[in-house]
């Protein structure tokens, strides 16, 4: 048997020459995975953004300075006009008022069970107040960009 510089062993078998490596030398460590190429996230923003002109809708249809005589206060009516805040008597998250919510198609069991079963995709797009839609917006963004940009849309 005959010896190399890196340590492995030949080995002859009917004239032809085998070099068995050395198992005392570490394997190489593999190739690094391909990187991946960036993917630009379209789908979370697109989502965030149909939800905030949802929400604008929704206090254009809620309408708060028309439902209160003009002894009651809208939230930020100087500023927003129709667009104001019931108050926070009547909604605490800052939002519109119950009615309105109930009539652009919130969760009601009884009348989804009655015959309104699109209150099933309208209530994904309410939301009851600016609070409620900034802490699910910010979530949504946080964690959906993250994913979004991860695994990319249909891969």
């Amino acid at each position: 048997m005959a010896m190399r510089g890196d340590g492995s062993t030949a080995v002859v078998m009917d004239t032809k020459t085998i070099w068995i490596p050395n198992q005392d030398l570490p394997l190489p460590p593999p190739p690094p995975p391909p990187p991946h190429k960036p993917w630009i996230a379209w789908l979370v923003p697109s989502v965030a953004i149909v939800n905030i002109v949802f929400f604008a809708y929704t206090m254009y249809a809620n309408d708060c300075p028309a439902r209160h005589p003009p002894g009651d206060v809208c939230i930020l009516f100087r500023y927003f006009g129709r667009f104001s805040f019931e108050p926070l008597s009547i909604n605490p998250l800052i939002g519109p008022d119950l009615r309105t919510l109930d009539t652009l198609g919130a969760l009601d069991y009884k009348k989804i069970v009655s015959g309104e079963p699109w209150r099933l995709i309208s209530c994904i797009w309410l939301h009851a107040g600016i609070i409620h839609l900034l802490v699910n917006m910010l979530s949504l963004l946080f964690i959906g960009i993250r994913l979004e940009q991860e695994f990319g849309f249909g891969e």
